[in-house]
């Protein structure tokens, strides 16, 4: 009867090597196809990135210059208005009231909602007089405002 018994004959240490060498030359092959069909996708997926990469670069670009012209606005001093100390001057840029201008453009009430808003520290100021000083700062009429703000108390008329 027919044995095949590979460790039967003298010459069986080829046959596995040779077992082997095949093995692993198509797990080779197969590897390679499939880190082939990876790296395709992969890149792929890199130039979709690079080109979104790039249009946000493009749309950026077009919103930096409408900035620059925004960083042109000087803020105006708003601690020159007596009653308006550091802390509430940061709340009123909060607000967008940067300049003299648009203080005197701002209504008492408005303000003292904005300082209502901040916390109990600045409730007891009294904006009443804020919007007709820097109506003053803005036209600089500086004399006229020093001897206004020589007859109040701290903002208050």
């Amino acid at each position: 009867m027919f044995q095949l018994n590979p460790l039967d004959s003298p010459n069986a240490w080829w046959q596995h090597l040779l077992l082997l060498l095949v093995s692993g030359i198509i797990g080779y092959i197969i590897g390679y196809r499939r880190g082939n069909d990876l790296n395709s996708q992969l890149e792929l997926q890199l130039a979709g990135v690079e080109n979104g990469l790039d249009e946000c670069r493009k749309g950026l670009a077009s919103l930096v210059a409408p900035v620059a012209g925004v960083a042109a606005i000087a803020f105006d001093d708003l601690k020159i208005i007596e009653g308006i100390g550091p802390q509430i001057e940061k709340l009123l840029h909060r607000a967008d009231i940067l300049t003299y201008a648009h203080l005197s453009e701002t209504t008492p009430a408005r303000i003292k909602m904005i300082l209502d808003d901040a916390g109990r520290r600045f409730q007891v100021h009294d904006p009443e007089t804020w919007p007709g000083q820097a109506a003053l700062a803005a036209a600089g009429k500086w004399n006229e405002l020093k001897e206004w703000q020589n007859t109040l108390d701290g903002g208050k008329a």
